[in-house]
């Protein structure tokens, strides 16, 4: 899910810059806030797009079962793996929350909590921030040729408590970290959607099994946890 992702990642990039003050310390505060969408066109089978968005958390497949687990009906856990930015070895937890509109064709998840394990000092980080991220998937009316939209936006807002003695500017933290942002939706909110359109047209056909798609990529451990170990040149920003 990509806002899992964009979120760890953004996080340990505030954690490189010294973003670990307590919201109850006094200093200033600052906040990145970025959106993307992403769509691609399907055909529709035997199960039309509409019914899919309309299934309940239950049924949803995982996509990738070494990142995310199923902790409730509506709720599932991802952990994204060990983060390396700028020396800093972070493994974020996080708790997304699924909300369906049956019916609309409207699917939200939103990231609950987010925890940080790693080091002493990181652990105590995971109150510093606020956050606020939102997946929504959607589709489109029917097309000719019997395809249909498949739409998913996210949206990601951190807001990080500074100490007095960081010295950079609050400027250029936020453009790094609006930097790194843009450029993992750009990556990440794409991937997710073709995952989707691979889950639907198994499933439209009348496949019940749901597993993940991630296995159907074709690609290597190596590759596939690639996301998690490309680090990003902020020094100039």
């Amino acid at each position: 899910m990509p806002a899992a992702r964009l979120t760890a990642l953004l996080l340990v990039f505030q954690l490189s810059h010294g973003f670990t003050a307590s919201p109850a310390t006094p200093g200033r505060r600052a906040g990145i806030a970025a959106s993307a969408n992403s769509k691609k066109r399907v055909r529709e089978g035997t199960r039309g797009l509409l019914a899919y968005l309309s299934l309940p958390p239950t049924q949803y497949s995982v996509l990738d079962p070494r990142q995310i687990k199923r902790v409730g009906a509506d709720t599932f856990k991802c952990e994204p793996g060990t983060l390396n930015f700028f020396g800093n070895a972070v493994s974020p937890v996080l708790l997304l929350q699924v909300r369906v509109e049956e019916g609309r064709g409207r699917v939200e998840i939103h990231v609950v909590s987010v925890e940080l394990e790693g080091s002493p000092a990181i652990r105590s980080a995971s109150d510093s921030f606020t956050c606020e991220c939102a997946t929504v998937v959607t589709c489109g009316d029917p097309e000719r040729g019997g395809r249909r939209a498949l739409r998913s936006s996210v949206s990601l807002r951190i807001e990080v408590a500074v100490p007095r003695e960081n010295w950079l500017p609050l400027g250029a933290l936020t453009r790094g970290g609006t930097f790194i942002l843009q450029r993992c939706m750009d990556l990440f909110l794409p991937q997710f959607v073709r995952y989707l359109a691979r889950d639907y047209a198994r499933w439209a056909e009348g496949d019940d099994a749901r597993a993940p798609v991630i296995d159907d990529d074709g690609l290597s451990e190596q590759q596939q946890g690639e996301w998690a170990a490309e680090s990003f040149d902020c020094s100039a920003l």
